[in-house]
């Protein structure tokens, strides 16, 4: 972990006064690989899609593509792969989605990797590329809206999307076509207009997200030292530090930290008054997604594997997944837990072992066991972990680094 101190360096510039829309909803972020719903985490994992318990950390992979994910107002989950096919998943089935009224016979190479689905405004897919020109796509159950980017090839791309609180939807990435590079930053108007912002014309913004008091955040991949772009609707300030500026994601939490995902796989949290940049050992790869939770947590996917950062002990922890069907499933060969099948007590062995936590098979928590320093060895009274009758259950062993889960039988 290293943590920087930052001398703000804020350029303020005036721009144009926005529209606001009346009703007031939750900020909605692009879609991507990886969704947060409640005790659930939905992830593209290997091109499928998947949801992952995080009680129990059983992963249920299915018969479903993956790609960029979405949920709408409903609670149904959307799925758009990187050709622009689109599906809704049922909860067991995959069903392809038709956008009506528009010619998929048309000519188009790819869809850039940017679907966002909204409360409001309904969803939106955007680029098509078809030659000499790229089409964002708004569409809804009744039909669809598209603009027309003007552009050659694939040197337009919009990077990330939001629908904000007050319903307004913003985007954001990059052209390298100039003059003039106007796709940088913008926002739908209510009469379906665009208006973008000249300010940023010169950077890529890689994502956009709002904090509770309605400003707008941006990360870039410009690498001239400049991590955080706020907007508070009037004004742009850059916030700078001596960190190389390439990011590749961020989100904001419920505390109004800004996590940045890099693109050297380290994590970095912004308060407010510096920054702390995150790492670990596996955690090696491009950093594609981000997701917080209402617990505090930040779940983190890179190169098919899934990480957290863990407000309980300030570090990021690797997750291992207990695979649907499997009786006695374990990552980790250095983990023992004895005797299994058992009937009062176990005794687990490790590395560090700092809380045991138990589950049933529905992911319902029963209790934990915690020490206040790292053990190789804990030997613990199944009573202690609210487990009393005989049955299936889920052991949550965290350690430094890593969560492991495996699941013991209980003969009474």
């Amino acid at each position: 972990m290293r943590t920087s101190m930052v001398p703000l360096k804020i350029i303020i510039v005036l721009v144009s006064m926005l529209f606001l829309f009346p009703e007031i909803i939750i900020s909605q972020r692009k879609a991507c690989q990886l969704l947060n719903d409640g005790e659930f985490l939905w992830l593209s994992i290997n091109d499928q899609l998947n949801k992952y318990n995080k009680n129990t950390g059983e992963l249920l992979t299915y018969n479903a593509p993956g790609g960029s994910l979405g949920k709408d107002k409903s609670g149904k989950i959307w799925i758009m792969k990187k050709y622009g096919e689109i599906y809704t998943f049922d909860g067991q089935n995959a069903i392809p989605y038709t956008i009506k009224g528009l010619n998929w016979k048309e000519k188009h190479s790819w869809v850039n990797n940017s679907f966002l689905v909204g409360k409001n405004n309904g969803k939106w897919m955007g680029l098509l590329f078809e030659t000499n020109n790229a089409f964002l796509i708004q569409f809804d159950d009744l039909g669809f809206n598209k603009w027309n980017f003007n552009t050659v090839g694939s040197s337009v791309s919009i990077l990330s999307m939001l629908e904000d609180k007050e319903g307004i939807t913003w985007f954001s990435g990059y052209n390298e076509i100039s003059p003039p590079w106007r796709w940088t930053f913008g926002r739908f108007t209510k009469t379906g207009g665009i208006i973008t912002y000249k300010e940023l014309q010169w950077l890529s913004i890689t994502a956009i997200d709002e904090d509770s008091e309605g400003n707008l955040w941006m990360s870039t991949n410009y690498n001239q030292n400049l991590l955080l772009i706020k907007f508070d609707r009037q004004h742009f300030s850059y916030i700078k530090d001596s960190g190389s500026g390439n990011h590749y994601s961020l989100v904001i939490d419920t505390y109004n930290n800004k996590w940045l995902g890099n693109f050297d796989g380290t994590l970095t949290r912004y308060d407010g008054k510096q920054f702390t940049t995150y790492s670990h050992p596996e955690l090696t790869q491009t950093i594609r997604d981000l997701v917080p939770d209402e617990n505090g947590y930040i779940w983190i996917l890179a190169d098919n594997k899934l990480f957290c950062y863990n407000p309980s002990i300030d570090n990021i922890q690797k997750i291992d997944f207990l695979l649907s069907g499997e009786e006695y499933f374990t990552t980790n060969s250095e983990h023992k837990i004895y005797p299994n099948p058992s009937t009062h007590q176990i005794t687990i062995t490790g590395k560090n072992i700092l809380q045991v936590k138990a589950y049933d098979m529905s992911g319902q928590f029963l209790g934990k066991h915690s020490e206040n320093f790292e053990k190789k060895s804990v030997t613990i009274e199944l009573s202690t972990l609210g487990i009393t009758t005989k049955g299936y259950y889920v052991l949550c062993i965290e350690e430094n680094t890593s969560i492991y889960h495996h699941k013991i039988q209980v003969k009474k």
